[in-house]
């Protein structure tokens, strides 16, 4: 924006530099008419001089005018860009994210310049890792909370164990399961995944 600016300036100055030298070749050639006077030149031609020597120093007025306009325009447009950047800037302030605790994030919810309308990001704390998983409703009745527990899957690199830390009171679902949520004895065994 700056380097438009300053060519707008540049350009509008290079129009008053060529609106003065109009001038003064206008104001030389009228000077010049009016000094030889007489019968040799006619009131026609002098009228026809003092008409160029007058709309030249219109013509540089106006470039003159065009330049001042311009140059405040620029400082305007300038002005206005650095109260927008100090806007932009007090606002990226403003979105640092904070974690209240050495936590992980485990999940981002956004974009770069786009405007959250939920968590932005997940944090968790690794050192504590639980386990989501569905358990048939015929087989609550033989869980209890604290029991022991081993997970198995193909994307683990072996059992892992846990506790039982939480049982849903609720049954869903065509298949009839509960969820249980395990907690993990030795999180860091699945801290990759």
């Amino acid at each position: 924006a700056n380097e438009i600016g300053a060519r707008n300036v540049q350009a509008a100055q290079f129009r008053v530099d060529l609106a003065q030298f109009e001038h003064d070749f206008a104001r030389e050639r009228y000077d010049r008419f009016e000094g030889i006077g007489g019968e040799t030149i006619s009131p026609q031609q002098m009228e026809l001089r003092a008409y160029e020597k007058e709309n030249s120093r219109l013509g540089l007025d106006i470039a003159k005018n065009t330049l001042d306009r311009t140059r405040e325009e620029v400082a305007f447009n300038q002005s206005h860009a650095r109260k927008r950047l100090e806007i932009a800037q007090k606002k990226l302030a403003q979105t640092t994210l904070n974690s209240p605790a050495p936590l992980t994030v485990v999940q981002i919810n956004t974009i770069p310049g786009a405007i959250p309308s939920g968590a932005v990001i997940m944090l968790a704390d690794l050192s504590k890792m639980q386990v989501l998983t569905e358990v048939f409703a015929g087989d609550i009745a033989n869980l209890k909370l604290g029991q022991k527990a081993t997970i198995t899957s193909n994307s683990l690199p072996g059992p892992i164990t846990g506790k039982v830390f939480q049982i849903s009171p609720l049954v869903t679902g065509r298949a009839k399961v509960v969820e249980v949520l395990l907690s993990l004895d030795d999180p860091t065994t699945v801290r990759h995944l």
